[in-house]
């Protein structure tokens, strides 16, 4: 599958970075907003909404408060199912967890770098490590994510124009890129003999 050729849909209302950053301060969670949702989307990646429920304990923590913990759940499991219904229909109205784009540009390059980081995470945390299965352009984007992982948010110039505009890129790659990854696992997952014994 070609990384540009995804079906066009009317946005839905998205859950916030900021929503999502409250849910998670409530329950005293370390994990950043970016990261939670990027270890959602590796997870659904790797083996889709009904894997190993461990990933949520791991953006609670071992001590999470335990009266904020509901409404964390909550908005959690509500982020993971709109984030597999739009990786399902393969729609262009699927958006990261990131700050809004009124925040600074080294905040929101931060928070991308979480996001590839726990993107990371919840592709591993599954055992899904037989990437020869994708396709050269899915292995390269898994390269490529990594790379931006380690990215050093100090080093964005605020206000530069040029900057906004690579962010705003990378940004895009990592959406698409993302739809085109799922894809290719759900396919290999369906052909595979061994992929309900896979955990």
């Amino acid at each position: 599958m070609n990384i540009l050729s995804l079906n066009h849909s009317a946005p839905a209302t998205p859950i916030s970075f900021v929503e999502v950053e409250k849910v998670l301060t409530d329950v005293g969670s370390m994990t950043a907003p970016g990261e939670a949702h990027g270890i959602i989307c590796g997870r659904l990646c790797a083996e889709g909404a009904s894997a190993d429920p461990r990933w949520m304990a791991h953006i609670l923590g071992d001590e999470p408060r335990a009266e904020a913990v509901g409404r964390c759940d909550a908005v959690l499991h509500a982020l993971l199912e709109r984030t597999e219904r739009d990786l399902d229909a393969q729609q262009l109205a699927l958006r990261l967890v990131l700050p809004g784009d009124n925040e600074p540009l080294t905040a929101r390059t931060e928070a991308l770098g979480e996001w590839c980081q726990g993107f990371l995470l919840g592709f591993a945390l599954t055992g899904f490590h037989d990437v020869s299965v994708l396709s050269g352009e899915a292995q390269e984007f898994l390269r490529d994510v990594r790379e931006i992982a380690r990215v050093d948010a100090d080093a964005a110039s605020e206000g530069s124009e040029e900057d906004e505009s690579a962010f705003a890129e990378v940004v895009e790659y990592l959406r698409v890129g993302l739809m085109v990854v799922y894809e290719e696992t759900r396919a290999s997952s369906d052909m595979s003999p061994s992929s309900e014994t896979r955990h």
